[in-house]
């Protein structure tokens, strides 16, 4: 997520959502993996809660994260620019689930494999 020092209001969202293998993971697995994501929760397999992190999740690897490394780089360069307006990143956790439909469909998966 990107905020401004600007205006408490600028929020703009970038790069989710998130899922790491690594916290040496590509820019481009990132976005491949989110892709992947969001395509799972379109067809509610799984849930996407940005309110409600994981209680006691281990989020470390995505605050050491190359990812983010290079997120607040690419922020630094853009406020040489004095019009740059959302100049503070954040890192938004959350959480994801599976529904009741992504239920449904994993039992029916597992009883083809057993058959």
């Amino acid at each position: 997520m990107l905020k401004s020092t600007k205006s408490d209001h600028l929020e703009s969202i970038a790069l989710a959502p998130i899922y790491l293998y690594d916290r040496c993971d590509s820019l481009e697995a990132v976005k491949e993996t989110g892709k992947t994501i969001e395509r799972l929760a379109e067809y509610k397999i799984i849930s996407l809660d940005y309110d409600i992190p994981l209680k006691n999740g281990d989020y470390d690897d995505y605050k050491t994260s190359d990812v983010l490394a290079y997120f607040k780089e690419t922020i630094t360069e853009g406020m040489v620019n004095p019009d740059f307006i959302f100049n503070t990143p954040a890192l938004q956790l959350g959480s994801m689930a599976l529904t009741g439909f992504g239920q449904e469909i994993l039992e029916q998966y597992e009883s083809l494999l057993t058959e």
